[in-house]
Formats: C-alpha cells, structure tokens, sequence
C-alpha cells in the first residue's frame, strides 16, 4: 500500500498533469456526479492516506486506493483492466484506479475529520501528549491508527520508530517527555526525507512504493545503519522490523 510519502509525490505529478483540465465523465458514479461535470480541477493534494481532487466549485473527490489500488494515467478512451472507476477529462486524458480486489475507493466530498494529519501543525506535541497518555496500546500500533493520527503506515511507522530509537513494543502511555519529543521529531523528518527522496529519484510516479532507502524495514536487510541485526515480529498481522538499539518503555 502506498504511504504518505508516495502519496504525496503522486499529488504533485496529477497537480501537474492534470490542472485545469475539465472533467468530462465519473464511471460508475451516482447522481453526485453532477456536482463535478464540466468542472475545471484546481488541485490535486493528499490528506492522509487519501488523494483529494479539488474542482473549481470547490467539491472534492477522494481516492483511497486501499491495499492493491493503482493510479493509471492515459491518452485513452480505453481503461485498463482491473479498473474499479476512472476520471476522463474532457482533452482525452483518463486517469484510472485499478485494483484486483475491487476495494478502492471514490467518495465524493469526503466528510472533514479532526484527526490530524501526520504533517500537519495540528500533529504536535500537546497533541502527541494527549495520546500517549494513559494509553497501553503498543505505540507501533498507536501510530497506524488512522482515527489518532492520518497517514502513517507500517513501512514508516518502523522507519520513524527506528529513528526515534523506540522499541515498536513500547507501551505509548510509559515513553517519557523526552522520548516522545523525539518520536514527534522522527515523525516530521522521517516523512519530509521520505518525500523529497521519492521526489528526487521518481519525479513522475504515481504507483508503487518506493521502498529502496529504508533503513531498517526493507525485505532482505539484515543489519541496521548502526550495525545491529534486524528483527522481525508481528504486530496487529503486519510484520515489524526492528533492532536492539531500540529502547522498550513497560
């Protein structure tokens, strides 16, 4: 599944394919669709792990492309197979959402939530305070959780624990100020590395993962930058990978 560093990178590219052109059809869209036809789109952006269109109206589509979502874009008519709905602009272009199983998604002006994103001003401390307080979740999982914070997934959830040097096990409500000053640090420069890498070496993806600069989550590694062997384990049935460097707060 792709993350917030790729999506951020895939935004981008569609901002700058895609601006201003007029949305000519929605397959498979219901009588909302109305609200979008003939629109011109003003911009492409991500709020967590989701793809927003913004047309001139001011209504949004939003994509989430779940766990085998892929974005497909085209000079057809034609969309490709596995297609579970598609964008066509009104100059020909088509971009298209593919998956196998069927379970991306398209929502028409997605409702606004109060969890903030995780690059967000509102992802701060007093808010990362708020949350670890009391709390006996592993902080592995407290940070995948979509309803605490928005956008961070397993690949990265390891590589900001890796940096923060944080055991993925530790119990969230017993890492003290300084840890969590630390983990927050992590969060930001983990994600902003992440996305001007991604930038850098792939200009114009908008599919995939690009996974190849990762620490310590990345299939085959054996050691850490420090060092140290690489671990793994399972946590909510995705695989954690980890070192000893990594301080464990019970």
């Amino acid at each position: 599944m792709p993350e917030l560093p790729d999506l951020e990178v895939f935004s981008k590219h569609l901002q700058r394919k895609l601006k201003g052109k007029k949305l000519k059809a929605i397959s498979k869209a219901g009588a909302w669709k109305k609200d979008f036809l003939r629109q011109p789109l003003q911009k492409v952006y991500r709020e967590g792990k989701e793809l927003r269109f913004l047309f001139k109206n001011g209504h949004k589509l939003g994509v989430h492309l779940m766990l085998h979502g892929k974005l497909v874009l085209a000079d057809t008519d034609d969309p490709p197979p596995h297609t579970v709905f598609s964008l066509q602009f009104a100059d020909g272009s088509l971009l298209a959402v593919t998956d196998w199983q069927k379970k991306a998604r398209l929502t028409p002006d997605p409702e606004p939530t109060n969890v903030p994103d995780a690059l967000s001003a509102d992802f701060s401390s007093a808010y990362l305070k708020q949350q670890l307080e009391g709390s006996r979740a592993a902080i592995k999982k407290l940070l995948t959780d979509q309803h605490k914070v928005r956008g961070i997934g397993n690949a990265y959830a390891d590589e900001i624990l890796y940096e923060a040097r944080i055991s993925p096990f530790s119990k969230a409500g017993q890492i003290p100020p300084d840890a969590a000053a630390k983990l927050l640090r992590s969060v930001k420069k983990v994600l902003k590395d992440a996305v001007k890498k991604i930038s850098k070496d792939h200009p114009d993806i908008i599919a995939g993962e690009v996974r190849d600069f990762m620490k310590v989550h990345k299939h085959g590694k054996e050691k850490s930058p420090g060092g140290k062997r690489i671990e793994h384990a399972e946590i909510n049935g995705r695989t954690t990978y980890y070192t000893s460097e990594q301080v464990e707060y019970q």
